[in-house]
């Protein structure tokens, strides 16, 4: 369940929260690596996922009519409880649903939307900060115990430094995918109303509560990354 913490969706809202809840789960990340023989050596944040429309999403009404490719099983969930139709897929079969418009909308982050040309079907960008996922990087754990001890310091050095260095980077990755959206004639939404917010935040808690009932380390580090520890 640990592997499923960075995709939950509404519960961060920008870098710092994910970069805080990453800090707290560690621990868990390394026990569950390490019950693979697999040393955990760095995390990557993805850009927030957001929604590519074909117009503006501004209230609940909106995300109801949206016909949306998502991602995972939680995320087609949470959007299927807003009334919108919603399906797990493929970008592969998400570009060719988008051309025959049984899709017209995508939840992905500037990253994934950009790399596919998004903007060629989908003209509107919505960041609703749905979720930083995380990429980990991880060595055999037999490999890494074969090595001596001057090389295992030299790997954890490079590997601090460069998941120091993409945390860093990861808040400049937003503002270089909104430049790029911006030179394919999008319109950009960058923040959205409280309000909104605080709606699709409580559409998605039935989710997160039962991701938390399945594993009590993953309900403490939610109960600790809540309270502000």
């Amino acid at each position: 369940p640990i592997f499923l913490l960075s995709s939950l969706p509404f519960l961060t809202a920008n870098n710092a929260d994910a970069h805080r809840l990453f800090d707290l789960a560690r621990p868990q990340y390394e026990a569950a690596f390490a019950r693979a023989n697999q040393k955990l050596l760095f995390a990557t944040p993805w850009p927030p996922s957001g929604l590519w429309t074909k117009r503006a999403i501004n209230d609940l009404a909106a995300v109801a009519e949206l016909k949306l490719r998502t991602y995972d099983s939680t995320s087609s969930a949470v959007f299927a409880r807003l009334g919108a139709t919603s399906a797990n897929i493929s970008f592969a079969d998400a570009m060719a649903k988008l051309k025959s418009g049984e899709v017209d909308a995508v939840l992905s982050s500037g990253d994934g939307g950009a790399g596919r040309k998004l903007w060629e079907f989908l003209d509107h960008f919505t960041a609703i900060e749905y979720a930083t996922p995380l990429s980990l990087v991880t060595i055999n754990l037999d490999v890494w115990n074969a090595l001596d001890a001057s090389s295992r310091a030299a790997i954890n050095q490079a590997a601090a430094e460069t998941e120091t260095l993409q945390w860093q980077r990861a808040r400049t990755r937003v503002e270089e995918n909104y430049t790029r959206m911006r030179e394919n004639k999008m319109t950009l939404t960058p923040m959205i109303a409280p309000t909104l917010r605080k709606a699709l935040a409580a559409a998605a808690s039935a989710e997160i509560d039962a991701w938390a009932a399945r594993t009590a380390e993953g309900k403490m580090i939610l109960e600790r990354y809540r309270g502000g520890r």
